[in-house]
């Protein structure tokens, strides 16, 4: 069992992220513990409706929101009764059990886990102190419901050894943050990219993507967040901040590796880069491709060719992952020969340059003996 609690002043915005699965057929609310009504007769209005009447009793309080993900191992995929009376006694143990809670059971990911919504003002406009809810009771409420109740334990943090391999990831299958991690911790370490844009290349291959968060002026480091993407590209689910891994793949730490990674590169630039451009040229100088074609043609070389869309889903740029060197390499940097726009005109409909000129040169050829013949 594992609880993380989130205290927030966005109480409008983590409702509403609740009903919205709810909505979408991804969540159940399985519990509206005191308030007024009953919870088949509450509506979106009379959830944030009764929230708000508390939280406006103190406005000296910004942080008035609790938003708390209680977490089962996949095992552990009970009825709703007993997750009710589960999350009742967590709910009582860290002292939040007389505030009105909606609890939602989410179904998104691959293990059980619930979402609690309440906030930390009393119907006397006092405040509950969070830090003695987060820091004080939470891990002893839990600690002592796995042994009262044989619940599996949370893992502790451990060190890990860099995965041999990693899967892609399909969201809802299994549990988001240990997937997500498995791909950080083969891919990081293992591949050359010297930019985000290059490791997204590779990250995309795994159905996910790192993104930058929006900056905080009083943070000293900007932010990085990650997610998983569905089989169209696709964002799903939540993000994942990147300081909440293991393997702590910050934009900071990435930033160091990168710098060591176009060393290493511009040490071995000469034979990587002549790998990736002689698999392309050699293709398109002996088949007839187009783009998905060149795609598995490379592909058997062990080079992927990875697409990247802009917002309107038009290619803006390619970047070429080889897999036996283990380089990243857009085509900006190959050459004007392999930026996307001049793959796409290298292989427009299925035809090579060589075979592409002798069509112009016959359809000139056709043309001029048409005018001579009207002539």
């Amino acid at each position: 069992m594992f609880a993380k609690i989130i205290y927030t002043k966005r109480l409008t915005s983590t409702l509403r992220y609740n009903e919205q699965k709810l909505e979408q057929g991804q969540a159940s609310c399985i519990l509206a513990e005191n308030f007024a009504k009953d919870l088949d007769q509450l509506t979106m209005k009379d959830k944030l409706f009764h929230f708000r009447r508390l939280t406006t009793l103190n406005d000296n309080v910004l942080t008035n929101t609790i938003h708390i993900s209680i977490n089962f191992h996949p095992s552990e995929d009970f009825q709703d009764a007993q997750m009710i009376k589960l999350s009742r006694e967590y709910m009582q143990r860290i002292g939040l059990d007389e505030q009105p809670y909606l609890l939602y059971r989410h179904t998104d990911t691959g293990h059980p886990h619930l979402h609690a919504v309440t906030t930390n003002i009393r119907t006397d406009g006092t405040r509950i102190d969070l830090f003695d809810v987060i820091y004080g009771e939470n891990h002893k409420a839990t600690d002592e419901m796995e042994l009262k109740y044989g619940l599996v334990k949370r893992q502790q943090k451990q060190p890990r050894q860099r995965a041999a391999y990693a899967s892609k990831v399909i969201y809802g299958q299994t549990s988001t943050m240990r997937a997500i991690s498995e791909v950080l911790e083969f891919v990081v370490p293992t591949y050359k990219y010297t930019s985000l844009q290059e490791l997204n290349a590779v990250l995309r291959l795994y159905n996910v993507q790192a993104e930058e968060s929006r900056r905080n002026p009083r943070k000293k480091h900007r932010g990085l967040v990650y997610q998983t993407l569905n089989e169209q590209g696709k964002g799903v689910g939540n993000f994942i901040k990147s300081s909440d891994f293991d393997s702590r793949p910050t934009l900071y730490n990435l930033e160091k590796q990168f710098a060591l990674n176009a060393f290493e590169r511009q040490r071995q630039d000469q034979r990587w880069r002549i790998r990736v451009t002689a698999a392309v040229d050699w293709t398109l100088h002996t088949q007839t491709c187009d783009l998905p074609m060149l795609g598995q043609a490379l592909a058997a070389e062990r080079i992927t060719m990875v697409m990247s869309p802009d917002k309107r889903g038009n290619i803006q740029d390619v970047y070429y992952v080889d897999h036996e060197t283990r380089a990243v390499y857009p085509g900006s940097v190959l050459g004007d020969r392999y930026t996307a726009a001049a793959i796409r005109e290298r292989c427009p409909d299925g035809i090579p340059e060589q075979q592409q000129a002798l069509k112009q040169a016959q359809e000139l050829k056709e043309g001029h003996r048409y005018r001579q013949s009207l002539s």
